[in-house]
C-alpha cells in the first residue's frame, strides 16, 4: 500500500486519467443534454425543429407563389423582371421531389387548386400544415401559420379600398419509409435521422458520461490520497507551496 501511495508513475497515471476522464464526461454530458429535446420528442415532426423547417418553407412557397403573380400581373423594367425569375427559378427548384422531401398545394379563396407539388404515387406521413396569405400591391402583405385545416374566403383591404383574396397553402411531408432512404437529403432528412441518431444513442451517452465523472472522481480521490507521499520519507513531505503564508498565497490567487 505504501508503495502504491508513493509511486511517481501511479500519480502521473491518475493526472492523466483525471483529465481524460473528466473530458470524456464533459463531452458525452454535453450530447446528452443536445438529445433531451429529441427524447421528449415522439417523432420528429413533434420537434421544434421541425416546425420552424415548416414555417421557412412555407414562407418560401407563399414568396415563389407571390413573385408569379408579379411576372404576370405587373410591368417591370428588363433588369428588375430578370432579377425576380431568376429568384423564381430557384424557390421553384427547391421545390422538385428530387431535392425536397415536401409537398404543398397552394389554393384560391374558393379552395381551388392552383400552385401543386403534390405526386399521386406518393404516400405522406399524415400531418398537414396551413398557411394563409394575402397578396398586397407590391407583393407578399401577410403570412399566417394555421394548424387546423380552415379554407379562408375572407377578403383583406388595402388602402385605397382595393379588397384582396386570401390564399391557402397546405403542405405535408413524405412517408418515414421514404424519408429513411436518403434518395432525397434534405432538411427533413437530416432532423429525421438526428431523432433517430439521438434516441438511439442517449442511454449509451448518458451511461458513457456517468463511468467517466466516477473514474474521474476516484482518480481524484487517488491524487488526494497519496498527495504529499515520497520514496524514502515518512509521512507528509511539504513543498515551497505550503511554506507560502496563506494571506499572501489567497491574495495571489484571487
Amino acid at each position: 500500500m505504501k508503495r502504491l501511495q508513493e509511486s511517481v508513475a501511479g500519480k502521473i497515471l491518475a493526472v492523466v486519467l483525471l483529465l481524460c476522464m473528466t473530458f470524456t464526461g464533459a463531452l458525452y454530458s454535453m450530447k446528452a443534454c443536445q438529445a433531451v429535446p429529441f427524447i421528449n420528442a415522439e417523432t420528429y415532426r413533434d420537434t421544434e425543429a421541425f416546425t420552424v423547417i415548416i414555417e421557412n418553407r412555407l414562407s418560401d412557397v407563399a414568396r415563389a407563389f407571390t413573385l408569379n403573380e408579379r411576372l404576370a400581373n405587373e410591368s417591370m423594367d428588363y433588369v428588375t423582371r430578370r432579377e425576380v425569375e431568376g429568384e423564381v427559378t430557384a424557390l421553384q427548384a427547391s421545390f422538385e421531389p428530387e431535392v425536397s422531401n415536401l409537398r404543398f398545394l397552394v389554393r384560391d379563396e374558393n379552395g381551388e387548386p392552383l400552385f401543386n407539388s403534390m405526386l399521386a404515387a406518393e404516400e405522406y406521413d399524415g400531418s398537414v400544415h396551413y398557411a394563409s396569405f394575402v397578396l398586397g400591391r407590391y407583393g407578399l402583405k401577410q403570412l399566417t401559420i394555421q394548424t387546423e385545416h380552415a379554407y379562408s374566403y375572407t377578403v383583406a383591404s388595402e388602402d385605397g379600398g382595393k379588397l384582396l383574396p386570401t390564399y391557402t397553402i397546405e403542405c405535408t411531408v413524405v412517408a418515414e419509409e421514404q424519408l429513411s432512404s436518403g434518395l432525397v437529403a434534405d432538411e427533413f432528412y437530416w432532423l429525421y435521422s438526428y431523432h433517430d441518431r439521438m434516441n438511439c444513442n442517449f442511454d449509451s451517452w448518458v451511461g458513457i458520461a456517468l463511468f467517466s465523472f466516477v473514474a474521474a472522481l476516484l482518480c481524484l480521490l487517488y491524487i488526494l490520497w497519496t498527495a504529499g507521499h515520497k520514496v524514502g520519507a515518512e509521512g507528509i513531505v511539504l513543498t515551497w507551496q505550503e511554506k507560502i503564508w496563506f494571506d499572501l498565497y489567497l491574495c495571489i490567487i484571487v
